[in-house]
């Protein structure tokens, strides 16, 4: 198996998942990037993704991983071939995995004007909007800091328990009566509290 670290910035931020995968089979195709398909009555690409980002933010560490081949030699034509925004930047070949079920936390970076000062308001009883009713999220944050008045870091649930960091700074928002612009950036992601990077390079074959 084959997996491949991107980023994702600037207008490819804008990109939704399902568009971007579309246009990442097209760079492959253009790349001579052998990806397999599966069997049955209705093949696909064996190909998957670690957890979709929120559309609006920016990434310096997603990943996808597919059966195929591919060799690091390629990153520089993937890159060549990708969309403005989209950045291949590492790659490793491993033993089966599936980071779509087993990456448990990302950490994020937030710039917001006043984020800093609001981050009082995070504690047991804290709550983000979510299917026009109110829902405890506490259990899924491992972790706030303020580094500035207007930035903050932030280290939530992500995968099957994925708690959206725009969901958080949009309730953060509306606590203090707010309306500004905000930019964020994930920064990593973790199997537990091992990086993926880290989590892969223990996997390699």
């Amino acid at each position: 198996m084959i997996v491949l670290k991107y980023t994702k910035t600037n207008k490819a931020s804008l990109v939704s998942h399902v568009d971007l995968s579309r246009a990442i089979m097209r760079v492959f195709r253009r790349a001579n990037v052998d990806v397999f398909y599966t069997k049955g009555f209705n093949p696909h690409p064996d190909m998957y993704f670690s957890p979709a980002l929120s559309l609006g933010a920016n990434s310096l560490c997603e990943y996808l991983y597919f059966n195929g081949n591919a060799t690091k030699d390629q990153i520089q034509l993937l890159n060549q071939y990708a969309m403005q925004g989209v950045t291949f930047v590492d790659m490793w070949k491993v033993e089966n995995v599936k980071l779509a079920r087993d990456i448990t936390w990302a950490s994020y970076v937030v710039h917001m004007e006043g984020i800093g000062k609001m981050l009082s308001a995070i504690d047991k009883d804290f709550c983000i909007d979510k299917k026009d009713q109110q829902v405890a999220v506490w259990d899924k944050i491992k972790q706030f800091e303020a580094i500035d008045d207007n930035t903050a870091s932030f280290v939530l649930a992500c995968g099957n328990k994925n708690l959206r960091c725009d969901k958080v700074v949009q309730s953060l928002k509306k606590k203090f009566n707010v309306d500004c612009d905000y930019k964020i950036v994930k920064l990593d992601m973790f199997i537990d509290d091992v990086s993926v990077d880290d989590y892969l390079k223990t996997k390699c074959m």
